[in-house]
């Protein structure tokens, strides 16, 4: 999956500011995740917002909310919005 010029949005923007500020790209080979790592109670509202955005963009939700050691942990797998996301400069991460 790659986008045309044409094709990137404000929504797509919005998305990839978010993974590049608060999150990571990971891969195994097989299974391909894009998470986000935020405030337990100051950025509930802002993932829910991500959540219907990446539902909008990749026809995918992301896994439910949790908190995870203190943080506000928030994982989407899709092998599309991971290659997407790699089309456009976004690193993997090493673990």
């Amino acid at each position: 999956m790659s986008v045309a010029d044409d094709e990137i949005t404000f929504n797509l923007c919005e998305f990839v500011g978010a993974v590049i500020g608060n999150g990571n790209l990971w891969t195994d080979g097989s299974r391909f995740r894009i998470e986000l790592t935020g405030h337990p109670k100051l950025d509930v509202n802002y993932f829910n917002y991500l959540s219907n955005l990446s539902s909008d963009l990749f026809g995918k939700k992301p896994y439910p909310l949790c908190t995870h050691e203190r943080a506000l942990r928030w994982r989407l797998q899709s092998k599309d919005a991971f290659i997407l996301l790699q089309s456009l400069g976004v690193p993997t991460g090493n673990g």
